[in-house]
C-alpha cells in the first residue's frame, strides 16, 4: 500500500501554478535566506512583538481540503470533521512568506531545530512537544499567566490561519 501523502502528491500537483500564482513565489525555490538563519528569524519575530515568544522560527498551521473519497482505502481519508479530506500544513516566517507547505502525512523537519532554542508556534489543533508550543488547554481553570500566554499565541496566530483559509480556497 502507498502512503496516502505519495498518493496525494499526484493529485496536488494539478493546483501548484496556482497556489505559485496566489502566493507570488516558486515553491520549488529555497528561501533567499534559508531557514538556518535561526537568530535572525527569532529576532524579527521579536521585533513585530512577540516578545513573550523568545526563540520562535515560525508559526505552523493547517486546513483539511475536501476530496472525493478515493476507490481505494476511502477511510484513510475520512477526518474528524466527519468528510474525506487531505491536510494542507503550512509554516511561516513572520513576515507570513511560507517556507515550507505539504499536503498529505507530514514528517516535520523541525523537531531538531536550534537544539531546543528555537521552536515553532502552532494552535490547539497540535499537540505540545520540545519543538512547538501550543496553547493551554482551557478546562475552565487557567490561571491568568496562562490565560495571557494563550491570548498572546492566538494573536500570533491569527494572521497565519488567515493565510491558510485562503489557500484552502483555492482547492
Amino acid at each position: 500500500m502507498k502512503p496516502l501523502n505519495y498518493s496525494v502528491r499526484l493529485w496536488v500537483n494539478t493546483k501548484h501554478s496556482y497556489l505559485e500564482l496566489f502566493l507570488g513565489a516558486d515553491l520549488n525555490s529555497s528561501s533567499d535566506e534559508g531557514v538556518n538563519d535561526y537568530e535572525h528569524i527569532s529576532q524579527r519575530f521579536d521585533d513585530m512583538g512577540t516578545r513573550n515568544f523568545p526563540g520562535i522560527l515560525g508559526a505552523i498551521d493547517g486546513s483539511h481540503i475536501q476530496i472525493e473519497a478515493p476507490l481505494h482505502n476511502p477511510k484513510s481519508y475520512f477526518n474528524r470533521k466527519q468528510f474525506q479530506s487531505v491536510v494542507n500544513q503550512g509554516v511561516c516566517k513572520e513576515d507570513f512568506k511560507l517556507i515550507d507547505i505539504n499536503v498529505g502525512l507530514y514528517e516535520n523537519g523541525f523537531q531538531k531545530c536550534g537544539n531546543g532554542r528555537y521552536y515553532l508556534l502552532g494552535d490547539a489543533a497540535y499537540p505540545l512537544k520540545e519543538w512547538l508550543l501550543t496553547p493551554y488547554r482551557d478546562n475552565g481553570h487557567l490561571s491568568q499567566q496562562q490565560t495571557r500566554f494563550n491570548v498572546a499565541g492566538n494573536h500570533c496566530m491569527l494572521h497565519f490561519a488567515q493565510l491558510m483559509h485562503n489557500i484552502q480556497m483555492i482547492y
